[in-house]
């Protein structure tokens, strides 16, 4: 099954990655790509956390929206998606994280972390839970009201610009005496969102935040193989 996979990093980083324990935080337009990513690359665990169902506006970019799982918990369609293209061992975890429940969502032992959060409020408890078990994280910056999937990167949190996801959390960073934190980020300046405060989406954009994050942590987890 993975025999690509190992012609290309080698059987020994490979054992790294069926070894590793990941969580992905959100199973959105990025997190559900990061998600399958990390399976089909040969990550041994994966813990999935997500409180939302499939609706019918996911369908547009969200890796777990089909018509047969509207409805449906996403951490249960993810599960269930990962299960036909891999042996990962999946856990769940249908809840909302904010600082009274991280405690009991997270698992120490992780490995790695890779938050793909919309809400400030969560992206910062994860973030926090993260420095305070010294547990690597990578956190996901905006990728709606963007079209240029071209325009991410990996940086410091305190290296970004122009997106107001990345400000705010940034400013609630420093009071906390975070001094450093990894993340995707896109320099592409947004569009304005509806007179709705709808969020436009697009999946090659969403996609390859998520495809980004997956490599990052595959490179990482791999490389003390090398």
């Amino acid at each position: 099954m993975n025999e690509r996979t190992i012609q290309l990093i080698g059987e020994e980083a490979f054992c790294c990655l069926q070894k590793s324990y990941v969580v992905v935080a959100g199973l959105g337009g990025v997190g559900g790509h990061c998600v399958e990513a990390l399976a089909r690359a040969g990550i041994g665990r994966l813990h999935l956390v997500d409180y939302d169902t499939v609706q019918i506006s996911n369908l547009n970019r969200q890796l777990v929206a089909t018509k047969k799982t509207l409805g449906m918990k996403k951490t249960e369609a993810m599960r269930r998606r990962i299960e036909e293209v891999s042996d990962c061992r999946v856990s769940l975890c249908d809840v909302r994280i904010d600082h009274e429940t991280i405690e009991h969502v997270i698992p120490e032992d992780a490995d790695y972390i890779v938050d793909a959060i919309d809400q400030l409020s969560g992206k910062l408890a994860l973030i926090l839970f993260a420095q305070t078990h010294n547990i690597p994280i990578l956190s996901c910056m905006g990728a709606g009201n963007r079209r240029d999937a071209s325009r991410f990167y990996i940086t410091d949190i305190y290296q970004t610009s122009g997106d107001p996801l990345a400000r705010n959390l940034r400013g609630n960073l420093r009071r906390k005496g975070v001094e450093r934190l990894e993340v995707v980020f896109s320099d592409e300046t947004g569009s304005k969102r509806s007179a709705q405060g709808v969020i436009g989406s697009l999946a090659p954009v969403t996609g390859t935040a998520g495809l980004l994050a997956a490599s990052h942590v595959i490179a990482r987890l791999s490389c003390s193989a090398h």
